[in-house]
């Protein structure tokens, strides 16, 4: 086997959801003299490109490659008294569909709501 050319590709595609795409490609041309083994000669070639890229490029860690594990907790689903109370504390107008005198009827069913309802209400008047 002979190696008569080698080439080095670098592609580099601008792409507006991604910013950018960039692959390289790696090969070479190799000349097969009468009577050698075609397989073991293109083995030969891989392993040189592959020792090459494993020399010469910066490794990707798990991050890069989206295969980090991650830990995520679960979001709990809040029960109705803390979904209310949380949009209640939300609230940053007086009036309107999402206004905090909206939620005054539900308020007053609770003292709990309704004591975090009125330290709101007592907030956007100020």
């Amino acid at each position: 086997m002979h190696i008569s050319k080698i080439y080095i590709q670098d592609n580099f595609i601008p792409n507006i959801n991604i910013d950018q795409f960039r692959r390289k490609v790696f090969g070479m041309e190799i000349t097969i003299k009468e009577g050698e083994d075609v397989g073991q000669a293109i083995s030969e070639a891989e392993t040189h490109i592959a020792n090459y890229i494993k020399i010469n490029t910066v490794p990707m860690d798990d991050e890069c490659r989206g295969t980090k594990v991650r830990d995520i907790e679960p979001e709990v689903p809040l029960n109705p008294k803390e979904s209310l109370i949380q949009s209640i504390l939300q609230c940053t107008t007086l009036d309107g569909a999402d206004g905090l005198l909206s939620f005054k009827k539900l308020a007053e069913n609770n003292a709990e709501i309704k004591a975090v309802y009125d330290l709101q209400l007592l907030k956007l008047k100020k």
